[in-house]
C-alpha cells in the first residue's frame, strides 16, 4: 500500500488537532509560558 498525498495531509491535520488539543488541556492546567514549552517539545518530536 502506497503513501499518497493525501495520507500525508491527513497525518498532518491528525498531529495539528493534537497539538490543539494537548495545547486546550494544558493552558486549563499550568500557565501559559509552561504550556508553550510543551508544546514546543511536542512539536520538535513530532
Amino acid at each position: 500500500m502506497a503513501i499518497t498525498s493525501q495520507d500525508v495531509i491527513d497525518a498532518g491535520k491528525t498531529s495539528i488537532e493534537f497539538v490543539m488539543h494537548v495545547s486546550d488541556v494544558l493552558n486549563e492546567h499550568v500557565d501559559p509560558e509552561t504550556a508553550d514549552e510543551i508544546i514546543k517539545q511536542i512539536k520538535t518530536e513530532m
